[in-house]
């Protein structure tokens, strides 16, 4: 927590929470907790007044994001592509090996296997 403080006279030290937080402008770290959190700060100028003020804060938190169903989704999603492509891709090299055509199998067996991969990276 930061601030300033002034006075005609000057000031001596700023506290808050009883820790010496500096002179006009002063900064001190909190550790708050879930909670109500009550923050005095202390101000005394070089005359001697004193200057006090009281901050309350309520610090409150998310649940985490539930993550389960996420993976749960992820795996599903990953077999049944497994499950479903894989014997197509099967059945369609299959059918390019019968036909003989070399150079076009290699290249469609390349470019199932980077659309499987590019769907399972989307899902994953």
């Amino acid at each position: 927590m930061s601030g300033s403080a002034s006075s005609d006279s000057g000031i001596e030290n700023v506290t808050v929470n009883g820790k010496y937080a500096g002179t006009e402008n002063w900064n001190v770290p909190l550790n708050l907790s879930f909670g109500d959190n009550n923050i005095v700060i202390l101000a005394i100028g070089k005359d001697g007044n004193t200057t006090a003020t009281n901050i309350s804060l309520s610090v409150s938190a998310s649940e985490p994001k539930n993550n389960i169903i996420d993976t749960v989704f992820s795996a599903v999603v990953s077999a049944i592509i497994s499950v479903i492509v894989t014997p197509i891709i099967g059945v369609l090299l299959k059918k390019w090996i019968e036909r003989g055509n070399k150079k076009k199998r290699f290249m469609l067996l390349y470019a199932l296997t980077l659309l499987v991969f590019f769907i399972m990276l989307t899902f994953w």
